[in-house]
C-alpha cells in the first residue's frame, strides 16, 4: 500500500464506479497538473467521492478537459 498526500485544492475532478453490487467501488481523482490518483476497493467510497466533491478545489477549463 501507498501513502500519497494531496491537498484537496489541487483536485479538479473525481470519478466513483461501485464494485461488488455497490459494496465497495474505486475512485479516481485528477488533479490540477493533470495527474491521476487511483483508490481501489474501497468499503465507504461515496462517503469519499461526496467529501472530496465539497472541498475540492474548482477546474479551470483548461483542466476540466478530462
Amino acid at each position: 500500500m501507498e501513502r500519497v498526500d494531496v491537498p484537496l485544492d489541487e483536485i479538479v475532478d473525481i470519478i466513483a464506479v461501485g464494485r461488488g453490487v455497490g459494496l465497495w467501488g474505486d475512485v479516481v481523482i485528477t488533479l490540477k497538473n493533470k495527474e491521476k490518483i487511483e483508490m481501489r476497493s474501497l468499503p465507504n467510497f461515496k462517503d469519499v467521492e461526496a467529501h472530496i466533491k465539497k472541498y475540492m478545489g474548482t477546474a479551470d477549463p483548461e483542466f476540466a478537459q478530462i
